[in-house]
């Protein structure tokens, strides 16, 4: 059984941004990988989805380019 969770891509659409549904999403993906005891890992795109996450205190510990 995989010890983690493999978050791949949140998308809003432009009209919902800013009014801090992936904030809540996202939140809400941290809490249920903690009460699963599961590490939460997150594919990151590009700069603007990096700044995203950093915000939720996620911290980057692999890049491949």
């Amino acid at each position: 059984m995989k010890k983690f969770f493999l978050l791949r891509r949140i998308y809003l659409d432009k009209s919902y941004r800013r009014q801090r549904l992936g904030t809540q999403i996202l939140e809400n993906i941290i809490t249920f990988s903690k009460l699963a005891n599961k590490e939460l890992r997150v594919n990151v795109y590009d700069e603007e989805a990096e700044k995203f996450y950093k915000r939720l205190g996620l911290k980057k510990i692999l890049q491949i380019t």
